[in-house]
């Protein structure tokens, strides 16, 4: 069982304790020394989501209406009466939950892409980028619920107590985390629809449909999940998933949201020595289950797939031969974990239009279509059995992996004769044939997204560094990942241990998460790939013309951001994504006069609650102690002649940093 740590961009996880992703298990890891059973009372100090009405329910679930989890057996029945268990003599104590975060792996279409539309057999695989979500509990005074994706520019609060709880805690309604939910309830939807649609107001459509979307997945699943009790919480999520490429990122987002969800209501536990195989299981496939139920409110009728590789990881063969049932998802739990370069080819591309391709084709050419789509089929079987027949010690002979390529390269001969290649996809292919390392295919729907490399092995760094230079040279985004590795994983508590015997470790905060590097070549998401930024055409610095005397050698990541901020200083733009940007460009230059200047008259345009403000201001006065911009140009300037406010704020400003007492 591996472990896995965020940030070894292209490489095989490395060991790190506390924090496991299994494709076998759900791991839930304290530090060493703690009980590793997860408390059984909820943060906020609430018993579970039950009570005397729903003892039968309770004890279905080996849970007593007090809370207390009773004994199960390894075949998931509750132990007889007679037999001993322990009692509390009185409720424990809750203190406030710790921070804590869980990921999800992405996924690729390996073999069976558009044959499985008419009912054969497709593979897919998890892949090493990940979505990692932070959960920090706010102090309990505190009634909001926050969800911050800054990859996307998505950052929305919801007062708890004005949520539409009595539409989903009614008892004709109310879900519970072991129910199986195989639609949307329409009633439920309805509820939610003016909380959703004051997500995102002031960006363009095509974005907000995007935001709401994810919002929509979010608030449904913590409304059947949680309780108006439940604690003030930020969800905070970064990916190293590129967005709308065909990798998996919602179902990997609505795996992480699903798995916190549970995990605050305690309906998850940790490793015990003693547990049962099949309870790991369990687990696993109910965070899959409440997954699906996002994924139902973003996409409306998912395959399933998706969902099913990020919670178990490793890879499955998927094949739904009558669409008015449930498809056939089978795990393939010894897929070996195989080197993999993803190449996005950053072309946008419809599934919908891919689909319609084929069809199109099959109408013209039934009997030679029909050929091909059978030949992608026997494909996958055949590479299921390969798969299925290995023993461990083959798995990575070049012998085995040179047969799995030969499938690969027949696999996408046969998309490309479907017609639903791509130049782009062709070019990365090109490069990669004569470069010699791999065999390359498409994935997914294809007409753009990505192409995959299965890397041979003892390849050259040499040739693959100049591969990377090719490709980059062309505008491709390139990832080094590897194939078939692990599922859903918890990092309990949010702290990454030093590697010794000793307390302590690095905790992971919001900062340090929002300020970290995702995994791709650039810090963050560029302002040109963001969707939220399509709209604008940036305002680059003028140095003097094209060959300038003594140009200022600012990073690409600082001069992109400043462009951007140019364009929507010059159309006088207050949104939530030029707040977005403001605090990006603070966090790489905090000196800077007309950013902080404009970032504060945004605030007062759309008459933002200042105190959050303030709150963030107090992280940069303390890491900045002698920047007066952020006095001056951020509070002082734009509230001159305000009066009592003004001072109100400049106090509470300077107190909250520790600077002043009163």
């Amino acid at each position: 069982m591996t472990t896995s740590k965020k940030g070894q961009k292209g490489q095989k996880h490395q060991s790190q304790p506390g924090f496991l992703a299994s494709s076998k298990s759900l791991i839930v890891c304290p530090d060493e020394g703690v009980d590793r059973d997860l408390p059984t009372t909820p943060a906020d100090g609430s018993d579970l989501d039950l009570d005397s009405s729903n003892s039968a329910r309770a004890a279905h679930n080996g849970l007593e209406t007090n809370g207390s989890r009773a004994p199960v057996t390894a075949n998931g029945h509750k132990e007889e009466k007679g037999e001993p268990r322990l009692h509390q003599s009185r409720r424990m104590s809750s203190p406030m939950m710790p921070a804590f975060m869980v990921s999800a792996p992405g996924k690729v279409i390996v073999f069976g892409e558009h044959a499985v539309v008419y009912g054969k057999a497709a593979m897919a695989a998890a892949i090493s980028l990940r979505s990692y979500l932070l959960v920090t509990t706010l102090s309990k005074s505190r009634r909001t619920v926050a969800l911050r994706f800054p990859d996307i520019a998505l950052d929305h609060v919801w007062e708890i107590d004005a949520l539409p709880w009595a539409s989903f805690s009614h008892p004709s309604k109310k879900k519970f985390y072991y129910d199986l939910v195989t639609t949307l309830d329409a009633e439920l939807v309805e509820a939610m629809k003016p909380f959703v649609s004051t997500v995102s107001l002031n960006v363009p459509e095509d974005v907000r449909k995007i935001h709401q979307s994810a919002a929509s997945a979010f608030l449904y699943l913590y409304l059947s999940l949680g309780s108006q009790s439940s604690p003030a919480t930020i969800y905070t999520l970064r990916s190293t998933i590129p967005i709308g490429a065909g990798l998996g990122s919602s179902a990997s987002i609505c795996v992480c949201l699903s798995s916190a969800l549970l995990l605050q209501i305690r309906a998850l536990a940790g490793p015990h020595r003693d547990q049962p195989a099949n309870e790991s299981e369990l687990q696993i496939e109910r965070i899959n289950r409440w997954a699906f139920v996002g994924e139902m409110c973003i996409h409306g009728n998912p395959s399933g797939v998706d969902n099913t590789v990020s919670s178990g990881g490793k890879a499955v063969v998927f094949q739904r031969k009558d669409y008015n049932k449930p498809p056939t998802v089978l795990p393939l739990r010894n897929f070996p974990e195989l080197p993999l370069l993803l190449v996005n080819t950053r072309q946008s591309r419809s599934t919908a239009t891919e689909v319609a391709k084929v069809a199109a084709l099959k109408q013209t050419h039934p009997v030679v279509t029909d050929m091909m789509l059978e030949s992608i089929n026997t494909v996958t079987e055949s590479a299921h059995h390969l798969i299925s027949s290995m023993s461990t010690a083959e798995r990575g002979r070049p012998t085995l992996l040179g047969r799995l390529g030969d499938l690969i390269r027949i696999n996408h001969g046969l998309l490309v004769s479907l017609g639903v290649s791509h130049p782009r996809l062709e070019r990365i292919r090109e490069l990669v044939d004569y470069a010699g390392i791999g065999w390359t295919k498409l994935t997914g729907a294809g007409g753009g997204g990505c192409a995959i490399t299965m890397l041979k092995p003892e390849i050259d760094g040499q040739i693959l560094a100049r591969l990377r230079a090719s490709l980059e040279a062309e505008d491709f985004e390139i990832h080094e990942t590897t194939l078939g590795g692990d599922g859903v994983g918890v990092l309990w508590p949010a702290v990454l241990q030093n590697g010794t015997a000793e307390e302590g470790g690095d905790e992971i905060d919001q900062e340090k998460l929002l300020s970290s590097d995702t995994g791709s070549d650039r810090p963050r998401a560029s302002y040109r790939d963001n969707p939220v930024w399509t709209d604008i055409v940036p305002v680059p610095q003028d140095e003097g013309g094209p060959n300038p005397l003594a140009a200022i050698a600012y990073s690409d990541e600082y001069a992109e951001a400043m462009a951007y901020f140019r364009a929507v200083m010059a159309a006088d733009e207050f949104s939530e994504r030029v707040l977005d940007l403001t605090e990006h460009i603070i966090d790489l230059n905090p000196a800077h006069y007309t950013v902080w200047l404009y970032r504060a008259k945004t605030l007062f345009a759309m008459k933002k609650n200042l105190r959050q403000e303030i709150e963030w201001l107090n992280e940069i006065a303390l890491a900045f102690q002698k920047n007066y911009q952020i006095w001056y140009d951020g509070l002082v300037g734009p509230l001159r002649g305000r009066g009592l406010l003004r001072r109100v704020l400049i106090l509470a400003a300077f107190s909250v940093a520790g600077i002043i007492d009163k």
